[in-house]
């Protein structure tokens, strides 16, 4: 039941960044991304951050609710495989960026 949330949360949360994507110069109506927001919280919720791959998720989505000393902090002993990933994530979060990327 928890894999299905899960997978459901992460796809919710790419289908509201591909609008982003898809709309730079459009509004984004409030109420996605307040549901975006309490999706985001609840999907954080479900991740383990002792697994190199959803502690990286877990720290995207500290970035992109603005919570950028979380996400450096996260990103902090990650395995050197998984730097292609880190790297993007960690200048963001010291550009305090927390726009879809």
């Amino acid at each position: 039941m928890v894999e299905k949330e899960r997978y459901l949360r992460v796809r919710f949360w790419w289908a509201v960044n591909d609008l982003v994507r898809k709309n730079a110069k459009a509004q984004i109506p409030a109420e996605y991304l307040e549901k975006l927001h309490e999706n985001l919280t609840r999907l954080s919720d479900l991740l383990d951050e002792k697994k190199p791959d959803e502690r990286i998720m877990k720290a995207e989505i500290a970035r992109e609710t603005g919570n950028f000393a979380q996400a450096m902090r996260l990103l902090e002993n990650v395995p050197p495989e998984y730097n292609w990933v880190v790297n993007p994530i960690m200048v963001l979060s010291k550009k305090q960026d927390h726009a879809v990327a």
